[in-house]
């Protein structure tokens, strides 16, 4: 049984990790340290609630996302 883990580098990267909320073009990973995402791709919109990582370059707007991947779909 698996109580917790940890990402800790996706191509050399630190991810945010948590779960994306929001929509209509505002996202933002919630979790221990929220993230607001940018260039949030439509797919990656379709997973709102989803247990997800995200990598790219920090902006003024937020996080811009250059990498992605779902942990744990929505339930």
């Amino acid at each position: 049984e698996i109580t917790e883990y940890e990402i800790v580098s996706i191509n050399d990267e630190r991810p945010a990790v948590g779960l994306l909320s929001g929509g209509q073009g505002s996202f933002r990973l919630d979790g221990d340290d929220p993230v607001a995402l940018v260039g949030v791709p439509d797919e990656l919109a379709a997973q709102l609630g989803a247990r997800i990582w995200v990598t790219g370059p920090e902006t003024p707007e937020g996080r811009r996302v250059q990498s992605y991947g779902v942990i744990r779909p929505a339930s």
